[in-house]
This record gives structure tokens, sequence and C-alpha cells, in this order.
């Protein structure tokens, strides 16, 4: 940049613009009569650090885990108010807050940054960073210190009773899950259940922990069965084994036979509490005649079922006829079906 300059007898004082000014480093002058050098200074810059600073703070990782083996760090780099970095060894103090936990160390800066390094808290929640640099802070930065692994756990089930009434709901409760620092492990993870039957069949549910919990709902089977309920979250922990039984929900099954017993009528059904059967309950028919075999399937409505064995599907003859519902058997023998 050249500036005209007017002498009089002596030049004693030279105003440099603005924009010369405005960052910290060497600033080399000349100075040139009639396009002769006459003479020649460097000048040195330096940072308005009297000034308030404008410190600028990074940080990372963001979110961590619990139990100390996870590091974040914080870099500050403090500058004036002009954007210039401060000189070295300017002092930068660091403070770390969580839960019962402080951290706090002077830092002074080298290469124009100063940075701290801090492990994880062995609680989960938040910490808060931030710098101060002579009269001045950085805004707050949040770490998230999230839960490690999930520990094995234990289940517990909640029903009204144990008949295999084919309506009621069952639920599958997980104590509240944890990691090896006794944090609970973070909302909506995922818990799977896993029934086996003793008549080798299989339910699978899911769902979501919210503090730690997780709870799943099955219906009852619809007969007598032995259940063995599992929890667990794939690749990291699962829950103790639980085994429970479902007894046969039925008091009886009242059959009547009508015209050449082609018409059966079933009911009412009712449970051991004394109420009638859901409508839609299903008897399964039986028919059993040397090595032939027939199945007819009757559903129930107000707790009454009615099957009428037509002779285009059933023969006239001598019949051994088995009915099952909910797990009652009755086995009627020798009936006679047709004229």
């Amino acid at each position: 940049t050249a500036l005209n300059v007017s002498l009089s007898e002596q030049l004693t004082k030279l105003t440099l613009p603005e924009v010369l000014t405005r960052k910290a480093g060497l600033l080399n002058l000349s100075v040139y009569v009639n396009r002769i050098k006459m003479d020649s200074a460097v000048l040195q810059l330096t940072p308005m650090a009297t000034q308030q600073p404008l410190p600028e703070m990074y940080t990372g990782p963001r979110f961590l885990i619990a139990g100390g083996t996870d590091e974040a760090m914080m870099v500050a780099t403090p500058l004036d108010s002009l954007d210039n970095p401060l000189p070295p060894n300017t002092l930068v103090n660091f403070k770390v807050r969580g839960k019962n936990t402080v951290y706090a160390e002077p830092r002074a800066t080298t290469h124009l940054f100063s940075y701290y390094t801090f492990k994880s808290s062995t609680q989960t929640g938040i910490m808060t960073g931030h710098m101060q640099c002579l009269n001045s802070s950085s805004p707050d930065f949040d770490f998230f210190i999230k839960p490690s692994a999930p520990q094995d756990f234990t289940i517990t089930l909640d029903r009204m009773h144990d008949e295999s009434d084919g309506q009621h709901l069952i639920s599958v409760i997980t104590g509240q899950i944890k990691d090896s620092l006794d944090n609970n492990i973070v909302d909506g993870t995922a818990v799977r259940f896993k029934i086996e039957s003793d008549n080798e069949e299989f339910y699978q549910g899911s769902n979501p922990t919210i503090n730690g919990i997780a709870r799943v709902e099955f219906p009852f089977p619809a007969k007598p069965e032995k259940w063995s309920i599992l929890a667990y979250i794939p690749g990291y922990s699962e829950s103790n084994v639980l085994e429970i039984d479902f007894s046969n929900s039925l008091l009886g099954m009242p059959i009547k036979f009508a015209e050449q017993n082609r018409k059966i009528s079933i009911g009412p059904l009712k449970t051991i509490f004394g109420n009638r059967v859901s409508d839609g309950t299903q008897i399964i028919v039986q028919l059993q005649k040397a090595k032939k075999e027939s199945q007819f399937i009757a559903t129930t409505r107000l707790g009454w079922a009615s099957l009428d064995l037509s002779a285009a599907n059933v023969p006239d003859g001598v019949y051994n006829i088995i009915f099952n519902s909910n797990g009652l058997k009755q086995i009627k023998k020798n009936v006679k079906v047709g004229s």
C-alpha cells in the first residue's frame, strides 16, 4: 500500500490506515523520496490482549460411554476483538462439571491454541465444559454420557389366573436393566421376548425400554400348555427363564344328539368362573370309523355350538366321536349315525 505524505522540514508522525492495523504480525515500512528509497523498518503489530478477548472453542466427541474409557477434548483459541490470536503462553482455564464431578485446570496456549482432555464419568447424564481466558468466558458445551453395555436381568409375570381361556392377556415385565456401573440402559433399547410351549409352538414379541424397563403382553393360550419364557437384548444380555403352566378353563362340555344323531348340540360351555365362553371358541369334532377319520369344527355363540352331520359328508354307520375344546376332551363311543 502506497501512502502519499507531504513533507515540511521533518517527518515526525505517520498515521497508518486502519485496514493495515487490523491483523497482528509483521508490517514492512519503506520511505521513498522522489522514488529513491531513503529508509525502511519492520513494525510488530501485537494483538490487543488488554481488551476483552473473543474465545473460540471446539469440542468432541459430544457422546461418550460411561466408565472412564471414553475421552473428550476441548480446544480453545483465544482471539482479540479483531480476530487475532493472543500471544503464546496466554493462560486458558478449562472447567468441566458433571454429577459429583468437577475438573478444572489452567493450560497455556502454544501454536495459537490450548487444549484439555478428560474422561467420561461413571454416571450417565450431561457433563458441561467451558473455558475462561482473561476476563471472558466461552459458552457452555454439553457432553452426553451414555450407559455402557446392558447386563443380564430378570423377568416377572403378571396374569389374572392360570386357566387357558384364550381371552385374557399375560404381561411379561423386565426388572430395571442396567449397565455394569448400575446406570439404566438407554430408553428405546429393544428387548425381545421368546416363548416356547411344550407343544413345540413358538411366540415372540418385542418392546423398547422406558427407564430401563420393558413390558410385553401375550394372549392366553386356548388350551392347557406349559411355557418357557426368555427375554434378551440381541448380542448383549438375557434374562432368567420362567416356566409357567396353563390349566384347563372349561367346567364341562354338555353334548346332546338328535335326528338320528346327525344334529349335535354342545353347551352351554362355561369357564371355571361360571361365565360362558367367548363367541368364536372352537370345538373340534372328530369322527372315527375303522381306519377312516373325518374332522369338523364348530364355533360357539353365547356359549352354544351346533353341528349338522349331513349324509353327504357322513355316511350312515357307527362312529367314535371325539370332542375337544380348550384342552377338555370327551369321547362318545359307538354312536350310530343315520338309519
